[in-house]
């Protein structure tokens, strides 16, 4: 069996996600030289290299975040499937994916370089098990803050008229290997206007990854792992076979936010 055959590219998780996977050779295992094929131009780091994935044993001396700052090397392991997910994203999202990198290193305390410290916290949330809630309604954002899945997955308008969801972080592209009722993504809640939210899909990731990534590097974003609200991605319709009604019965996953739990903000975004 290929390695391709082994995802159920029918499943909603990988909308944005098949042709990429569908561009690769499907005989063995993908190579460094197989991704690199599918970086867009754009995909350059904060310092102006040119991203480019490497074999571990090709790469760099020095530190993960560091060899992509300084010379666009994104190390990746053979037949991991971790990293090929982490390719997929930077090629989906390459100026998010450089913004991550680049606060990374601004961040990074050189007294102490493996202390994260609250932003690189929500940096690794953010790339490992992040991704994007977009709305044109502020209530509908702020009900997903608010821990309201009744109103969330539940209400009278269905959720694709509410919604759109974009998967960046490459932790919870891998669990979509084998999906499982409390997958949950960490999400930026982002506001936009009724016109960018009517964008064709692709016109709206493009715009939500030079927005986002231009928004991170202005003002730190996430400043803490508070930033991002859980999302319980069994409630998105074509997640799960069970009834919602079933699923929403479930606090185990859809649990009401606890009192002490800070409210994530709504980000409100401009097509930058």
């Amino acid at each position: 069996m290929s390695w391709r055959a082994k995802l159920d590219l029918d499943h909603p998780c990988w909308r944005g996600y098949r042709a990429l996977i569908r561009a690769l050779p499907g005989d063995g295992f993908p190579l460094v030289e197989s991704l690199n094929t599918l970086l867009p131009a754009t995909a350059r780091t904060w310092s102006g290299h040119a991203v480019r994935f490497v074999a571990e044993r090709d790469a760099a001396p020095g530190e993960y975040e560091a060899r992509i700052d300084q010379g666009g090397q994104v190390s990746t392991r053979a037949d991991s499937w971790h990293d090929l997910f982490n390719a997929l994203a930077w090629a989906r999202f390459p100026r998010i994916k450089a913004a991550i990198n680049g606060l990374h290193l601004r961040h990074r305390d050189a007294a102490a370089p493996d202390r994260r410290g609250p932003v690189r916290d929500a940096l690794t949330l953010f790339d490992e098990g992040g991704g994007l809630l977009v709305s044109d309604s502020s209530e509908a954002l702020h009900a997903v803050a608010e821990h309201d899945w009744q109103t969330v997955f539940g209400g009278q308008r269905p959720w694709q008229e509410r919604f759109r969801f974009r998967i960046l972080g490459h932790g919870l592209l891998d669990k979509c290997r084998a999906p499982y009722r409390a997958m949950t993504a960490n999400v930026l809640l982002l506001h936009v206007s009724a016109d960018h939210f009517r964008l064709p899909s692709e016109k709206l990731t493009v715009m939500l990854d030079r927005a986002v990534a231009q928004l991170m590097r202005r003002t730190v974003l996430p400043a803490s792992t508070s930033a991002l609200s859980p999302l319980p991605v069994a409630g998105i319709p074509g997640w799960s076979d069970r009834p919602a009604r079933e699923l929403l019965a479930d606090t185990d996953v859809f649990r009401p936010r606890a009192a002490h739990r800070p409210i994530a903000p709504v980000v409100q975004l401009s097509s930058a």
